[in-house]
């Protein structure tokens, strides 16, 4: 059963409003000031939102329809034949160049490379990297998952944010259980 499901009902009946909220916040946290989303000029980042603004749960790269298509195709593994459906469509669509016509919706930010997760993760792990950033439901123990791909689409690794005490406690068990386990 999806997280969406078990949730209390007031949580469930406001997602989509929560995700998008949700999705700013994660923004200043990946891109913080002077960063900004509004502006002109080059950006640093440039996202597709799956499936809309209103309605926010994956930034795709806008730069490479390679990329877009492989985030989404690994985003997640739907558990019905309609889920499956509904990602190979958008799949398609992305790796065809529909996107522009069938998923409008865009995210630029515009800053300094530098003060970026995508700063970051290529001085950390060399190479033109690009982020697929997954926007989950609201519950206490969420954070920014983000797919961390390289220029052919392949998946890199993932990397999870803590952004509050909560979470920061949680990755922070989690990234012990897996040094234990390796």
């Amino acid at each position: 059963m999806s997280p969406v499901a078990t949730a209390p009902a007031h949580l469930r009946s406001r997602d989509a409003e929560l995700r998008a909220a949700y999705l700013r916040e994660v923004l200043d946290v990946l891109y913080p000031p002077p960063c900004r989303t509004e502006g002109t000029g080059t950006p640093v980042a440039s996202y597709v939102v799956v499936p809309d603004a209103r309605r926010p749960r994956l930034l795709v790269p806008a730069r490479s329809r390679r990329i877009a298509a492989a985030a989404v195709r690994r985003y997640a593994e739907p558990q019905s034949r309609v889920g499956k459906l509904k990602r190979d469509a958008v799949v398609t669509v992305l790796r065809s160049g529909a996107s522009g016509v069938l998923l409008r919706d865009r995210i630029r930010v515009y800053g300094d490379l530098a003060d970026t997760i995508d700063g970051y993760l290529r001085r950390e792990l060399g190479g033109d990297l690009s982020v697929s950033i997954h926007i989950g439901p609201a519950r206490a123990n969420r954070k920014p998952v983000l797919q961390i791909m390289a220029p052919d689409g392949r998946t890199v690794g993932f990397a999870k944010l803590g952004t509050g005490p909560l979470t920061r406690r949680l990755l922070r068990a989690e990234t012990a259980a897996l040094n234990a386990l390796s």
